[in-house]
């Protein structure tokens, strides 16, 4: 099934893990591009803050590809209105689940009494653990499934990976959303579908919203009690599946040949990173360095940076032989991007795939590209591409991480669960030999061994995170971190602290090819 990724926003007091019976059915039907956001405070995010409604969309939009179907249950599906109202451009479509426009009921709209809401809240400030217990209760009331679903939310909802105070702020929120004028005006395909037997959201709000604005399509599940994607994942699924195939201007919308996901996510995280990657890529500097030091002492000619970042090996090449080249910047990342334009007028920035060049053949002299190779799906299929836009005479200059990179984090991750926490790389080997046949006739390569060192462990993933470098990869777990895996992580990176700190080390590939 070739449709844009389904992205799933969780509701309060339950991290991505509560998405993986519907994730599950999703993949069963033939949906396989299907991601779980963790919220501030829960899951992965266990350490995110929530300091306004602004800071947690943010969030959530630096993690969004653009064109994507996202699905929000209860919170979550509050959220996802507010994304497709403020950030049409990453949202083809939007799906809630068993959410309101207002939570808490009012003279003209439905919803939880205002006192209970108010008791409910000043009662998770005071007994955070207890008060949620109580909550997991009302989840599954009336349900059909009600037995079924509540086993299967025991062993899905964890408190320990709930930050209180971030979860008492993310109440408050929920508290605080009116969405109802921006439903009435969403413009893009949404489905919105309520519980007959919802215990916290009434099912009389389906008229209203039908009344608000008569292009978006509503359905009861009328067996199903507030937990739907528990306790109903086979129908849920069956209803997104239907809605995303039938209705014509979105599958205009959806199909077609577009980037993988994760490659997109890739270019959404760089481009969030722009701002706080030049402070914390010393390592990238350091490597980027290593690599011009290779090139010759004069330059002539066209000189396609791939992967160009904010500008650093841009800017060096412009710096040494700006008279006699003409500097091309290309990336993926448009946030990237732009902070190279900002700071070299003169260089020609072009927004592209390194796998698919727009770039006429034999029209480049030189390529150089600084640790973005290893973000590439196939390649085969960019070293054909770079291959064919070079030159038969022309020279490319790369360096990019090896097998082993970040392997004490990845250890360390081995001892708490067994999803990919990092990265995959190519090994030198099948790099060697992808070049080969793509034309390289003369291939030079070298590797290099360059190890950090941390005092703490939350250094290396805020430094990670600065620059954009995410877990990209299939495999990876929906809900990760928490407040338990965290520390069950620090405790098995601790038992590699050397005298210099904890070290992060990384293999890296110079490589030199004609």
């Amino acid at each position: 099934m070739n449709h844009h990724p389904i992205m799933l926003l969780h509701g309060w007091g339950f991290s991505s893990q509560l998405w993986q019976p519907l994730m599950q059915n999703l993949h069963a039907q033939g949906c396989e591009a299907v991601y779980a956001i963790d919220l501030p405070g829960f899951g992965s995010a266990f350490h995110e803050p929530c300091e306004s409604l602004d800071q947690v969309l943010e969030y959530i939009a630096e993690q969004l590809p653009e064109k994507s179907v996202l699905c929000g249950w209860s919170l979550g599906g509050m959220l996802a209105v507010q994304m497709a109202a403020r950030h049409p451009e990453k949202v083809a479509a939007i799906i809630t689940i068993g959410s309101n426009l207002h939570f808490t009921e009012t003279d003209d709209w439905p919803g939880m009494p205002s006192a209970d809401y108010q008791q409910f809240f000043q009662r998770f400030s005071a007994q955070p653990e207890k008060t949620w217990q109580r909550f997991l209760q009302l989840q599954t009331k009336g349900d059909s499934n009600a037995g079924q679903a509540a086993d299967a939310l025991d062993s899905l909802a964890d408190y320990s990976v709930i930050h209180p105070a971030t979860a008492g702020k993310m109440l408050q929120l929920l508290g605080e959303i009116d969405n109802r004028s921006l439903f009435k005006n969403l413009a893009m395909p949404g489905l919105h579908l309520l519980a007959g037997q919802d215990a916290i959201t009434p099912v009389a709000v389906a008229s209203l919203l039908q009344k608000i604005n008569p292009e978006q399509q509503i359905k009861i599940l009328a067996d199903s009690g507030h937990a739907a994607p528990v306790s109903q994942p086979g129908v849920l699924a069956a209803c997104i599946v239907e809605f995303i195939s039938e209705k014509k201007p979105l599958q205009k919308k959806l199909s077609g040949k577009k980037p993988a996901v994760a490659k997109l996510r890739v270019a959404e995280s760089f481009s969030r990173a722009a701002s706080s990657y030049d402070a914390a890529a010393q390592l990238q500097r350091n490597i980027g360095a290593a690599l011009l030091a290779t090139l010759p002492a004069s330059m002539s000619g066209n000189v396609l940076d791939i992967g160009c970042g904010t500008g650093f090996i841009t800017g060096q090449l412009l710096e040494k032989h700006g008279a006699s080249i003409d500097m091309v910047a290309l990336d993926f990342a448009a946030g990237m991007l732009d902070r190279t334009h900002q700071q070299y007028v003169s260089a020609l920035c072009v927004q592209a795939d390194m796998e698919s060049l727009p770039f006429t053949d034999s029209s480049v002299h030189w390529i150089v590209s600084n640790l973005a190779l290893q973000w590439a799906s196939d390649v085969t299929q960019c070293f054909q591409q770079w291959r064919r836009v070079l030159q038969p005479d022309g020279h490319l200059l790369f360096a990019t991480f090896l097998p082993g990179t970040l392997r004490e984090l990845e250890s360390s991750w081995q001892a708490v669960d067994e999803s990919v926490h990092v990265n995959h790389f190519v090994e030198k080997n099948v790099l060697v030999s992808a070049l080969q046949n793509a034309g390289f006739a003369s291939v030079e390569a070298v590797c290099a061994t360059h190890t950090l060192y941390y005092p703490e462990l939350a250094e290396l993933t805020r430094e990670l995170k600065s620059i954009g470098a995410r877990n990209m990869n299939y495999g990876q777990p929906a809900g990760l971190t928490g407040k338990r895996r965290w520390q069950q992580l620090q405790t098995a990176y601790e038992a590699l602290r050397t005298a210099r700190g904890l070290p992060a080390t990384y293999e890296v590939l110079y490589v030199s090819a004609c």
